[in-house]
């Protein structure tokens, strides 16, 4: 995911999310099991409304750590094929 961070194939933070996921760039989102409450409210509902798959399985640290950031609270994949590749392993660890 950090390769995929600096080679800017990924929003990261619930800001960049919002505004890719009206641009319809987004394939995918990750939203941090950790969210607080009103972050929630600012993103699911634009996720949902906008027919986006989501998935909250990852803390904020952990979400950041990925990207090589500090915590953050969702990161959008804008590249269909890593997109992909983390449905697969997601299906594939029965989640």
């Amino acid at each position: 995911m950090g390769l995929a961070a600096r080679a800017g194939r990924v929003a990261i933070g619930t800001d960049q999310v919002r505004s890719l996921v009206s641009s319809g760039r987004v394939h995918l989102v990750l939203v941090a099991s950790d969210l607080t409450a009103n972050g929630r409210q600012r993103i699911v509902p634009l996720l949902e409304h906008n027919g986006l798959e989501y998935m909250e399985r990852n803390t904020r640290a952990e979400l950041g750590e990925a990207v090589g950031r500090g915590p953050t609270g969702a990161i959008g994949l804008t590249d269909r094929g890593l997109a992909h590749r983390i449905r697969q392993v997601e299906k594939s660890s029965g989640r």
